[in-house]
């Protein structure tokens, strides 16, 4: 069923998810861009493609995003998307539309849903996406500096055939070194990231003590708390090394940290 426009790509192994994220990745795109010399990307490119070795890694992670983006997408069309509006268009009206209906405030009728709602859900679909994203690129173990290059080549381009708008990862002049997963946890996923990293401060001192793995993901924990600030005077300031100017929340964060070093 598919003509020469089509590249169909199969896998005996891999779960259609896995596949369907690797195809889409930023990794395939950038990949298909560099390397395709014709109109569409060639089976011998997409061929020639680096991949992971799938036998060899843990793809739950990937399988869990992937399914959880597909269904929430899933119910975004069903729920925002009306079928009326997928239908094809029909030929505009040569008349001018009257003067009075573009000044006119939208009406909020029962089952009509507002700006603000399907701007929500909009921004819940991109962030599960790069969930996807940054699944497919922690099974490439790229350097954090290359994975940070790869990102940026995406600057200033619109995403394409996606419910959301999309154009960039991380923001260029955030020079951090970091990951897409550690961008994402410091701002879409970032109250679930703090949960975690209290618990562990919770169980050290009034649990019994963490195991070494436990300590391990602490450390993490700490790195991107630390990454979460310096983000944070990044955007009130634009320089991530700078003092944070609201000077409440440096309040807040400067008894926190007494805190954990009466603590330790």
């Amino acid at each position: 069923p598919a003509t020469s426009d089509f590249l169909v790509v199969r896998s005996k192994t891999l779960a259609l998810e896995s596949l369907w994220a690797l195809c889409n990745s930023p990794v395939a795109n950038l990949y298909s861009l560099a390397f395709g010399t014709k109109r569409h990307t060639t089976a011998g490119v997409l061929r020639a493609m680096p991949a992971p070795d799938f036998a060899e890694r843990d793809l739950n992670a990937l399988d869990t995003a992937t399914r959880t983006y597909l269904n929430a997408a899933s119910e975004f069309t069903a729920k925002f998307q009306s079928p009326v509006g997928r239908l094809r268009p029909s030929k505009r009206s040569l008349k001018p539309a009257k003067a009075s209906a573009s000044s006119q405030l939208p009406l909020e009728l029962p089952g009509q849903h507002s700006d603000e709602e399907i701007a929500t859900a909009k921004e819940r679909l991109r962030a599960l996406h790069w969930r996807v994203d940054a699944e497919v690129l922690r099974l490439y173990s790229l350097p954090p500096e290359l994975e940070r290059e790869l990102l940026d080549a995406f600057d200033g381009v619109p995403r394409v055939g996606v419910p959301f708008e999309q154009t960039r990862y991380i923001p260029r002049d955030f020079r951090e070194t970091l990951t897409l997963d550690d961008f994402l946890c410091i701002t879409d996923e970032w109250e679930q990231t703090d949960d975690r990293r209290c618990q562990l401060i919770e169980k050290k001192f009034r649990g019994g003590g963490r195991t070494d793995k436990e300590e391990a993901e602490f450390s993490e924990l700490q790195r991107i708390y630390r990454l979460r600030r310096s983000y944070r005077r990044w955007l009130r300031t634009g320089d991530a090394n700078s003092p944070l100017i609201d000077e409440a929340e440096l309040k807040v964060l400067q008894e926190e940290d007494a805190r954990l070093t009466q603590s330790k």
